[in-house]
């Protein structure tokens, strides 16, 4: 008779059930299907271990391109940057975390006369107003595309999300993209809403690698999109 399977992590909950990943000996493995109730009673379903390891990453950017475009009295005008903030060739850093109770990603100026100076930050929380108090946040993952993230519940147009070669989010009027185009360099583009100027700031970048958290943020996506109801 073959040794029982021993439970190694719980990799993600449907609404009839729960996966978890086993294995019987070094030889073999298996995928079994397991009730709510068994894994409760195991202490595998449990905050602790589902939102452990909580990635954060850095990357360091050089400014390319940034322009302000704008309508005034009718005519449109194009400046080159805002006043007092970031030049072409500049370095701006891009710091993301992941917990259980916020997801935040921070663009920041990071010129030696502009030390971490905050350009935007996007950061969702899922803030109980009645409770006053932060609940954990509802994380979602495709495993088809191997992508994921959060979106906010009180205002739909804020969302991270986070894939191998992909890292896109939104928040109060600006909106970012990065995308891998070799290893670990990237390169992206942000647009910003000069509100109540007419007009967007839209600035490009170059980045590098600092601390590597891509991989490990798309696992605990995975991880903890079992935490949430399917959307």
């Amino acid at each position: 008779m073959p040794k029982p399977c021993q439970i190694l992590f719980v990799s993600k909950i449907e609404k009839r059930g729960l996966w978890a990943h086993m294995c019987k000996d070094e030889k073999m493995t298996c995928s079994v299907r397991l009730q709510a109730a068994t894994l409760a009673l195991a202490g595998v379903l449990t905050p602790t271990s589902l939102y452990a390891e909580e990635p954060a990453g850095t990357m360091s950017c050089t400014a390319t391109q940034n322009q302000v475009i704008a309508s005034e009295e009718g005519k449109a005008k194009i400046y080159n940057g805002i006043k007092d903030e970031f030049k072409v060739g500049d370095t701006l850093k891009i710091n993301y975390t992941f917990s259980e109770k916020r997801a935040t990603l921070r663009i920041s100026d990071a010129s030696k006369d502009r030390p971490d100076d905050l350009l935007s930050i996007f950061s969702v929380d899922n803030f109980n107003i009645e409770k006053g108090e932060a609940e954990p946040v509802e994380y979602w993952y495709d495993e088809e595309f191997r992508s994921g993230g959060v979106r906010s519940k009180m205002f739909k147009s804020e969302f991270i999300i986070f894939s191998g070669d992909r890292i896109t989010a939104e928040s109060l009027g600006v909106r970012l993209i990065l995308e891998r185009y070799y290893k670990n360099d990237w390169h992206g583009i942000v647009r910003r809403d000069m509100f109540p100027r007419l007009g967007y700031q839209i600035y490009t970048m170059d980045c590098r690698t600092e601390v590597d958290a891509i991989d490990d943020v798309i696992l605990y996506l995975d991880k903890n999109a079992a935490l949430t109801p399917t959307q």
